[in-house]
């Protein structure tokens, strides 16, 4: 025997809803009784028999007008709920052409994705090479740019220049030339000057500078020698309006001018004195007893002053 909450002809437990025959009350899922549940819930609960029970009617048995109703009730909500289930036929058949658009749709889609896909590999292939042609041609270029600088600057490699000389009107630059020969202690002839002229400077308020170019590259450098002791502008230019100290460097080009000028804003604050231009670089040490010797080329080169 089934337990109270077992279907009967299952023996599983039974749901909350369930069919129960007005014979023996056998408890049965919807199923196993073999009618609907929105059937059941339109059949008349106290005539309805299920299948076993009505098999035990025997032939002899007479069939009560009730019985006859209650089968033909039965029969008519079956029939109702198979109309129900017609109706639905066509909501199937579209949901079934919606859910067919939707995968070929999604097949499309699919489709387009692998083509995006390779074509962005084939993209991102030739974005490498690209990448690697400009960075090829930023290394030429980088390079003709430092042979350039270097090519300017070996142009200059006669060159001077003067810092602090007031300009006073129908000024005389070589006799000023002179002057400053004669406090170095530079025996300077006629003919070691080859060019001389006064350009621009970027300080506010400062005179222009002279640039002296001499005929040949060891007069130059012998100048450069002499000119570590003190220049009074007044020494030179006796009639000057005000008295300053006047240096004499070399004839940087703007490259190598800005580059000195950076590294020296970078290496003062960490401990290094020395810092100069010579031979197409610049140089930088901490003291004159330091042996580590940093070698500045471009503005890269700035993190090596550490």
């Amino acid at each position: 025997m089934p337990a109270d909450d077992e279907c009967t002809s299952c023996n599983q437990k039974l749901s909350p809803e369930y069919a129960l025959c007005s014979v023996n009350k056998c408890k049965l899922h919807f199923n196993c009784a073999g009618i609907l549940e929105a059937t059941w819930r339109k059949t008349n609960k106290q005539t309805w028999k299920c299948h076993e029970c009505r098999k035990t009617k025997t032939a002899s048995e007479p069939v009560s007008a009730d019985e006859m109703r209650a089968f033909m009730s039965m029969v008519t909500n079956q029939l109702n709920g198979l109309e129900e289930v017609k109706q639905l036929i066509p909501l199937v058949k579209k949901l079934e052409e919606s859910v067919q658009f939707l995968s070929d749709k999604y097949d499309e889609v699919s489709v387009k994705l692998v083509d995006m896909e390779e074509k962005l590999n084939s993209s991102n292939v030739e974005l490498q090479s690209i990448l690697k042609e400009i960075a090829h041609k930023d290394k030429i270029i980088e390079d003709l740019q430092q042979r350039m600088v270097n090519s300017e600057q070996y142009a200059r490699n006669r060159n001077i220049e003067i810092t602090n000389v007031e300009q006073l009107p129908k000024e005389d630059l070589h006799q000023i030339m002179f002057n400053i020969a004669a406090d170095i202690g530079v025996c300077l002839n006629p003919g070691d000057i080859d060019i001389m002229h006064r350009v621009p400077t970027k300080s506010r308020g400062a005179p222009p500078k002279i640039i002296v170019q001499f005929t040949t590259r060891k007069i130059r450098e012998h100048w450069l020698e002499k000119r570590n002791q003190s220049i009074s502008l007044k020494t030179i230019v006796p009639n000057a309006t005000v008295d300053k100290t006047v240096y004499i460097n070399r004839h940087l080009a703007e490259h190598w001018r800005t580059l000195l000028w950076e590294a020296k804003q970078a290496g003062r604050p960490k401990g290094y004195q020395l810092i100069w231009f010579r031979d197409n670089k610049i140089l930088a040490k901490k003291n004159a007893d330091d042996g580590n010797l940093v070698y500045i080329y471009t503005k890269n080169d700035l993190s090596k002053l550490v």
